[in-house]
């Protein structure tokens, strides 16, 4: 079974046991169980790193980037077990534990996070130049916004006392930059490259090929696809 499958069937139930009990816990409460937070909040942390992990897994299974997305993976599990433990033990933690946890946990948590945006953005093969200007500024800036967010939270758990106001504009401009440049990778790797008035018709039809990169058997259109595992470009034309 493909790891992409069991991720999504471990966000989806994580996700709607979360939903259940979050709608259990509002329409009765008893005083002698446990806070339902306990019970909760591991649901929902597992769900957001099954999504961060499976966007990883999506994009590995095409064959690309796979180091570095299986760290993403990797980051991905430790958070989640991290984070739910910290929900679990919440109780019986010293406050220079907890601090502790959040200076471990927030960079690796930041890490999966940035993973699984490389790996949504760089999913398919991107050709067109301006697009992958705006892809190349996108990652960069969620990279830095990651960084300030980390510095940011590890200072106001250091001491809550202190003054971040001088992080409140860089990280308002990164976030306004990563935003927009994630919209136009979006917009301009998605737009059809315009074919020339010179090029004739083709005929459509499926046939059988394998990718002469990766091997993969697969049935594509004529006319141009792209290979189901590592992306390569493949264009058939019967006239």
């Amino acid at each position: 079974m493909k790891l992409s499958r069991i991720l999504r069937g471990t966000f989806l139930i994580s996700l709607l046991i979360g939903i259940g009990l979050s709608i259990f816990s509002g329409m009765f409460y008893f005083a002698a169980m446990p806070s339902w937070g306990f019970l909760i909040g591991p649901t929902f942390v597992i769900a957001l790193f099954s999504a961060v992990s499976l966007a990883c897994a999506l994009t590995i299974e095409r064959g690309r980037f796979e180091k570095l997305l299986w760290s993403g993976i990797a980051t991905a599990v430790i958070a989640a077990t991290g984070w739910s433990f910290g929900i679990w033990l919440d109780a019986f933690l010293s406050d220079t534990d907890k601090v502790l946890c959040v200076y471990i946990l927030a960079p690796i948590t930041s890490w999966s996070l940035l993973c699984a945006i490389t790996a949504v953005l760089l999913r398919n093969r991107i050709t067109n130049l301006a697009a992958r200007i705006t892809c190349s500024i996108t990652i960069i800036s969620f990279a830095l916004l990651a960084v300030l967010v980390v510095i940011v939270v590890s200072r106001t758990v250091a001491a809550s006392h202190i003054n971040n106001d001088a992080f409140v504009k860089p990280i308002l401009y990164t976030t306004v930059i990563a935003v927009t440049n994630l919209l136009l990778t979006v917009i301009l790797s998605n737009i059809k490259q315009i074919q020339g008035a010179t090029e004739v018709d083709v005929i459509k039809i499926e046939m059988g090929v394998s990718c002469p990169r990766c091997e993969l058997k697969q049935i594509i259109m004529t006319g141009g696809a792209s290979c189901n595992r590592c992306g390569l470009r493949i264009k058939v034309s019967i006239p």
